[in-house]
């Protein structure tokens, strides 16, 4: 038994006469339609270099973006995919443009009912015109043996097999390990960590300890529900972020790191992780 989750990318070109006979098909007729024709066929644009602008166009395709109005009537235009991909019996998730499949294959049939998925999903594509971004795909193997990965493609391009992926800012990884996330938001967040200590001019250890909490954890714990790690190693790898900072600060670089938390009067990164799972 194993998993496949395969990740795609919508182009986001909405078309407008399609998303109006779309918006009829959900009930909504009348003034509120004549309005969001309107706002969509007396949108223009034009494209400026420095101080030269181009001519001005007429936008017959796209969302504003900028609006509330954008994002909804995206979703709208690629609501019916959810139930298209639903008939397949394949866990589907959604954001924005970005689309996930998830598949447990158990046996040779599963594989080919995941074929008939994407085949399903590029030619709803193809119909609304939302070509699939193939460079912005990727196939995800969950499982023990990894010599027998089936090779997925679109419209005959072959889609890359990946170690592992990024979703909405969590690294997920084919054996389900968060070590390989530790390492990117560890790497992300001594650079924060540092130009505090360059940045700011005061000493003054609580505003300093202060500005840590507000910029570097916050990359440290984001969504930490999820990647919840539990190798001694991989805790002590986040714990040596604040363990390096807190010994930066003046006067308490000849103090244990347990003596400087407790006179900064801060938990360590350690303790604020069990406060969050036990708060989920």
């Amino acid at each position: 038994m194993s998993w496949y989750i395969l990740s795609y990318t919508l182009i986001s070109v909405v078309q407008h006469d399609k998303l109006f006979s779309k918006l009829r098909a959900c009930g909504i007729d009348g003034i509120l339609l004549q309005w969001i024709i309107n706002l969509f066929g007396n949108s223009t644009f034009c494209t400026r270099i420095i101080e030269i602008l181009s001519s001005v166009v007429r936008m017959l395709s796209g969302v504003i973006h900028g609006r509330v109005v954008g994002p909804i009537m995206f979703l709208v235009y690629i609501n019916d995919l959810i139930d298209i991909l639903a008939r397949y019996n394949v866990k589907v998730k959604l954001f924005a443009d970005d689309v996930k499949l998830y598949l447990r294959a158990v046996n040779a049939v599963d594989v080919v009912v995941l074929h008939e998925t994407l085949a399903a999903l590029v030619s709803w594509a193809a119909e609304w015109q939302l070509s699939v971004s193939v460079t912005k795909c990727g196939v995800l193997y969950i499982g023990k043996d990894n010599n027998t990965v089936e090779q997925f493609s679109i419209n005959n391009t072959p889609l890359p097999i990946v170690t592992f992926y990024s979703d909405l800012g969590i690294t997920i990884t084919s054996d389900l390990s968060p070590s390989f996330h530790i390492d990117c938001v560890v790497s992300k967040a001594h650079q924060p960590a540092n130009i505090i200590h360059r940045c700011f001019v005061s000493r003054n250890a609580d505003l300093l300890v202060r500005a840590f909490i507000t910029y570097v954890c916050p990359l440290l714990e984001y969504n930490s529900v999820t990647w919840s790690h539990h190798l001694k190693h991989d805790i002590e790898r986040l714990e040596k972020v604040q363990r390096r900072f807190t010994k930066r600060l003046h006067d308490f670089s000849s103090l244990p790191y347990d003596e400087r938390l407790k006179k900064l009067n801060v938990d360590s990164l350690e303790q604020r992780k069990l406060y969050f799972d036990l708060l989920w």
